[in-house]
C-alpha cells in the first residue's frame, strides 16, 4: 500500500486527473493565454480555489495531526 490510505489514494487520483487535464490542454491551447482571456473575476476565483487546494492539501493533508513534532520520526 505504500503507506497510504483510501484518502491519500483519492487525493492522488485527483490529482494525477488534473495533471492529465492540464497536459491535453497545453497540447491544444495555450493555457497562460486562455486564462488571460477570461474575466478578472474569473480568473480571481481560479486562483483563489488553486491557492486554497495548495494550503489545504499541503499543509493539512488528509490524516494530518498537527499536534505532532515534523521531525518526529528522524
Amino acid at each position: 500500500t505504500f503507506g497510504l490510505n483510501k484518502q491519500n489514494y483519492v487525493v492522488l487520483l485527483g490529482a494525477l486527473i488534473i495533471l492529465f487535464i492540464a497536459d491535453v490542454m497545453q497540447e491544444r491551447i495555450v493555457v497562460r493565454d486562455w486564462i488571460y482571456k477570461r474575466s478578472i473575476i474569473f480568473r480571481f476565483l481560479l486562483y483563489l480555489i488553486g491557492f486554497a487546494l495548495i494550503f489545504t492539501l499541503g499543509i493539512y493533508g488528509p490524516g494530518v495531526n498537527s499536534n505532532q513534532f515534523v521531525y518526529m520520526q528522524f
